[in-house]
């Protein structure tokens, strides 16, 4: 049973001291042991009579693989290991009863800004156990990082990709698109094309992910190219003012090509989410797809699985400039991931009794070996490390080709080795900001209003949502979500 000490004993400042339980073997390996301090050289697991407790948010299946792996944490550091599962209401409380905690990589943020959880100790990041240099570049830089501190390991990040039949663009005379313009163009172009061994019905020229929860994000990520500026740290909010930039040039032509493209498509294509979007791609229903793909069982598939390619989101050659209103050309292609979509982050919460032992947890739940298997099991993670890139098909369905998974993992590891990238908003309200871009992306495709007309009303809403929740305190999260400490 898990149980909080009368008095909680930090143990931060201490941590240096405590390499023999710290930095000894992570869970694989050989036991760790140290000696008893009667110097009678007699060993002993390093964290008997512990009991640690893990939470883990809104995801069953990774929290049941943790629990296979509670037994031989035991055996080896002599810790007992309670997996709990929690939802998202769970965490709302300013004292979540756990020591360790995984969440979705958006809640880096409101965590953080309600001082929940403990930021990673340097010395813990360098430890060779760990390879912390390992983690894609993106993912350690920025995902887990709020203000200028790391508070989280990563577990992965599924991450949006391109996936395109290879056989109809080959028959086209098209290459795989490499910026939005591309994109746009080959999407127009098989909405008046058969496409080899397509469906029957009218051709599709894209599908992506625009239903409820996801029309939003979809934008976001087809936006964060035509954001992305060097002279500016802003991309959804004015830095300084919280005055929402989301109806600029940037978004509204965005939305304006999210249109035109899904005309292309399916209109029951208003209704998917990435999952159902690789259903109807492999069911031949279209050329290209914004997706990613979770390993949700065996993939069933009217095309050759082999004739599916996987790229990076396209990117853009120009971004809009704030300072002077205007377009500018860029010197070469950029692509700017979007992040905190999905994915895992580990941390520990500042709460914990045991704070030396809850670090060698997460440790070990995030290394190369138990963070791999951990993860597998999750429908909402992937790659998390650069060296997990060479097997990228055990995060991938069943019946996905090695060339295919190959390529697959190419895409993810060239976007996590970026040093740029545009998050899905990680600050408290997200979910509200969110919805109301939602409904103003839906509104745009179904042809309600126009893009500028949608964007505008989200764009007033998200002010209010600002003057709700106190705009000052929202904009020094917003700011260190940025990487800034103000």
């Amino acid at each position: 049973m898990f149980r909080f000490e009368s008095s909680p004993k930090r143990l931060l400042p201490t941590l240096l001291l405590l390499s023999g339980i710290l930095w000894g073997p992570l869970g694989c390996g050989s036991t760790p042991t140290d000696k008893k301090s009667d110097g009678s050289g007699t060993n002993e697991l390093p964290l008997k009579g512990i009991t640690l407790r893990l939470g883990v948010v809104d995801d069953p299946a990774l929290a049941a693989e943790v629990g296979r792996l509670a037994a031989e944490w035991q055996a080896r550091t002599g810790s007992e290991l309670t997996v709990v599962g929690l939802a998202m209401a769970d965490t709302a409380r300013d004292n979540i009863a756990a020591d360790v905690l995984f969440f979705p990589t958006a809640m880096l943020g409101p965590l953080v800004e309600r001082k929940l959880l403990t930021p990673l100790p340097a010395p813990w990041k360098a430890a060779s156990t760990l390879a912390w240099d390992d983690f894609l570049e993106l993912s350690r830089q920025r995902e887990c990082s709020f203000g200028e501190q790391a508070w989280a390991a990563p577990l992965g990040s599924p991450g949006l990709v391109l996936m395109y039949r290879k056989d109809a663009l080959a028959a086209a005379g098209l290459s795989v698109p490499k910026t939005w313009a591309e994109y746009q163009e080959a999407a127009a172009h098989f909405q008046k094309h058969p496409l080899p061994g397509g469906a029957e019905g009218k051709p599709a020229g894209s599908l992506e992910p625009l239903g409820s929860g996801w029309a939003g994000i979809t934008l976001l990520a087809r936006s964060a190219a035509y954001v992305r500026h060097p002279s500016h740290y802003s991309d959804l909010f004015d830095v300084e003012s919280m005055r929402p930039l989301i109806d600029g040039p940037p978004f509204v032509l965005a939305l304006e090509e999210l249109v035109a493209a899904s005309d292309t498509g399916p209109i029951d294509q208003r209704e998917f989410d990435p999952v159902k979007v690789r259903e109807a791609f492999l069911a031949g229903r279209g050329a290209l797809a914004i997706t990613w793909l979770p390993p949700s069982g065996p993939v069933s598939s009217t095309i050759p699985t082999d004739g599916c390619g996987f790229a990076e989101l396209p990117g853009a050659n120009k971004s809009f400039d704030l300072k002077d209103l205007k377009w500018q050309d860029r010197p070469a292609l950029l692509s700017v991931p979007l992040l905190s979509v999905n994915g895992r982050l580990g941390a520990v919460l500042k709460s914990t009794p045991h704070e030396a032992a809850a670090f060698r947890l997460l440790a070990a739940l995030t290394s190369a070996d138990w963070g791999a298997r951990i993860s597998h099991a999750s429908p909402q993670t992937g790659p998390s490390r650069r060296s997990q890139l060479s097997k990228p098909e055990d995060w991938l369905p069943r019946g996905i080709p090695l060339a295919s998974a190959t390529e697959y993992g190419a895409a993810l590891g060239a976007a996590g080795a970026r040093t740029q990238g545009m998050h899905a908003l990680r600050i408290p309200g997200r979910e509200k900001y969110l919805a109301a871009l939602d409904q103003a992306v839906r509104d745009a495709v179904e042809g309600k209003v126009k893009p500028q007309e949608a964007l505008s009303a989200a764009a007033k809403q998200w002010s209010e949502i600002t003057a709700q929740l106190g705009r000052e305190s929202q904009r020094k999260a917003y700011q260190r979500s940025l990487g800034l400490e103000p």
